[in-house]
């Protein structure tokens, strides 16, 4: 369900929800542009911040923090610092990455930037003392790689590929190079990933087909392809919001902010299947139990977490 949509962007190429909620933030391409909008839950964002004179600005995230966005400009990194109120201003100096960088993502702990470049995925260290430094690089198995999310916990980091079609999620220990985990076919053209916050499903939006797709992830093998929605023309980013209720992509043709409503529901429960359960001291013995016999089609709930269902 849209509720909120604003207009006269100039190929819009990222957005970023802030961690907190109450800001947007997004790159305009051809404007060399970043701009920050204030959103409430409903109607349409508010424009509160802007930043020129960039080249060619692609991507751009939030800090866990919320005090400070990375943007990439074809081989740069650039970090800049936002109170909520004034223009962002850079923050130290420009840092070089690969020739083609596409895609930025803050980790969730806030001391790790990943660029996806060319045809490689770079891990950058962010201390706040200093400029971003490599600490590791994957082989260069992608192709065109548009999108570096990092999951919510910081253990993974889901990419899509323009030129091949393919969704790829990477493992990261925090030290080292990233590791290939899973690999799935997506839309056609695959521009932008986001994960989910329990971080069970990564959203994509296909530039060739114009869709908005979800996938499902277990963390041991690839990503499930579990629907898709009709979005505007172009779609050239997409971020999940904190509380999980709603998802923002943006359309580069249409040159427009769309933000759609999820049915979100967060999977933490257990289930567990049993033809009785009991209930006693068992170290007085099975003479002393007082056990408590559940008949088969019973249910019990426990604390939400553990459902027994007893069956024939």
């Amino acid at each position: 369900m849209l509720v909120g949509s604003t207009g006269g962007l100039n190929r819009p190429a990222s957005v970023s929800w802030s961690p907190d909620g109450r800001f947007i933030a997004l790159v305009n391409y051809y404007a060399n542009t970043s701009r920050i909008f204030s959103f409430n839950g409903s109607g349409d964002p508010v424009l509160v911040g802007t930043v020129g004179g960039l080249s060619g600005p692609s991507s751009i995230s939030w800090s866990p923090d919320g005090r400070f966005l990375a943007v990439v400009n074809v081989n740069k990194l650039q970090i800049y610092a936002f109170d909520g109120v004034n223009d962002p201003i850079q923050f130290g100096v420009t840092t070089n990455t690969m020739t083609g960088s596409y895609n930025v993502s803050w980790s969730p702990s806030g001391a790790f930037i990943a660029v996806a470049s060319i045809n490689a995925l770079q891990i950058f260290s962010f201390n706040e003392d200093s400029n971003p430094i490599q600490i590791g690089i994957t082989d260069p198995i992608l192709s065109a790689p548009q999108s570096a999310a990092w999951s919510p916990d910081g253990r993974f980091i889901a990419v899509v590929n323009f030129n091949d079609n393919t969704l790829k999620t990477f493992s990261f220990n925090g030290n080292g190079n990233p590791i290939l985990v899973g690999n799935t076919l997506t839309g056609n053209l695959p521009i932008s990933a986001a994960w989910s916050p329990d971080e069970h499903f990564i959203a994509s939006v296909n530039q060739g087909s114009y869709t908005l797709q979800i996938f499902s992830f277990d963390e041991t093998g690839n990503p499930i392809s579990i629907g898709d929605v009709p979005t505007e023309n172009s779609p050239t980013s997409v971020s999940w919001s904190s509380n999980g209720k709603f998802i923002a992509l943006t359309n580069g043709s249409s040159q427009t902010l769309q933000i759609f409503k999820v049915n979100y529901i967060p999977n933490h429960s257990l289930q567990a299947i049993s033809n009785g359960i009991g209930f006693g001291d068992s170290a007085l013995g099975a003479n002393y139990d007082a056990t408590v016999n559940i008949l088969a089609g019973a249910n019990v709930l426990v604390d939400g977490l553990i459902n027994y269902d007893c069956v024939n």
